[in-house]
């Protein structure tokens, strides 16, 4: 929960900064829809690892969803609604074969597919994304995963796949803003 403060107050001040936070509605529609369908499975699972940072993320994941209806941008381009459909697959995963573990795996494909619209924004203009909060995401995702108490697919799958999509999203941010900066010192 403690990443959401930074980016929803990096949000609010976006009107007053040169280098606006705009947060990608497609990737965020997507990981709520994909916490609240973690939540239910691994309810059904018995898995409750990663239940708590699940219940947090959807609360979290809501909050910004609804901020980047006014301050974000994108959800509507053939990509965006593209990745919506496939991170969707969650749902039809759980549905489809009817066991929580296919849920499990189906929603880290859609959420790994939600957030491609936010990696390839960080990836042309990394300001647009706030490094605190995708780092403190990181480090919670990285004690969520020293926190698994059973090594099975179920328990440590989830922790794993979203601390490793955490990690991505840091290097999408850092590293193009770390060679831009090369580039700037080297011409001189």
């Amino acid at each position: 929960m403690a990443a959401y403060v930074p980016y929803a107050r990096a949000i609010w001040r976006t009107k007053e900064s040169s280098t606006p936070l705009r947060p990608n509605r497609a990737s965020w529609f997507v990981w709520m829809l994909v916490d609240y369908i973690m939540v239910f499975s691994l309810l059904s699972a018995k898995s409750y690892g990663a239940f708590a940072m699940f219940v947090a993320l959807s609360v979290g994941s809501t909050a910004i969803f609804a901020l980047s209806w006014k301050y974000g941008e994108g959800g509507f381009t053939r990509f965006d609604l593209a990745c919506i459909a496939l991170g969707l697959s969650g749902i039809v995963g759980w549905k489809v074969f009817g066991t929580p573990m296919a849920s499990i795996v189906s929603s880290i494909i859609g959420a790994y597919a939600g957030t491609l619209p936010t990696f390839m924004k960080a990836l042309k203009d990394p300001m647009s994304e706030d490094l605190l909060t995708w780092t403190t995401f990181a480090i919670g995702g990285f004690f969520n995963c020293l926190a698994i108490r059973e090594w099975s697919y179920a328990q440590a799958l989830t922790p794993i796949a979203v601390f490793v999509l955490q990690m991505g999203l840091v290097l999408c941010i850092y590293l193009p803003r770390k060679l831009s900066k090369v580039r700037v010192r080297s011409k001189w």
